[in-house]
């Protein structure tokens, strides 16, 4: 897509009261601005990374998530045998 002052604009714009250095002022803006936007191409590839980095966050948060989960669940065994055998001392000594 073409986003630079056409020839016919500029014709506009002279018409209109703007002169040769305001309408070269705002071709050259123009121009300038247009070299800073990203294509459709540059926006998908950078879709397309974005999406991918996702799913490897998510494959690492899930992976992260299950080794939390193994060691409370190794915490909360050890707490368990630990209060058994702290009652069964009690009821061995009482």
């Amino acid at each position: 897509m073409n986003h630079n002052i056409s020839y016919d604009a500029a014709i506009i714009l002279q018409q209109a009261g703007f002169s040769d250095v305001q309408v070269e002022a705002l071709v050259n803006f123009q121009k300038s601005v247009n070299a800073q936007l990203a294509t459709s191409t540059e926006l998908q590839m950078v879709k397309a990374e974005l999406q991918t980095d996702m799913r490897i966050m998510k494959s690492e948060l899930k992976h992260d998530i299950a080794q939390l989960e193994n060691r409370l669940t190794l915490r909360f065994g050890a707490i368990a045998v630990f209060i058994i055998g702290a009652l069964g001392a009690m009821k061995f000594f009482a």
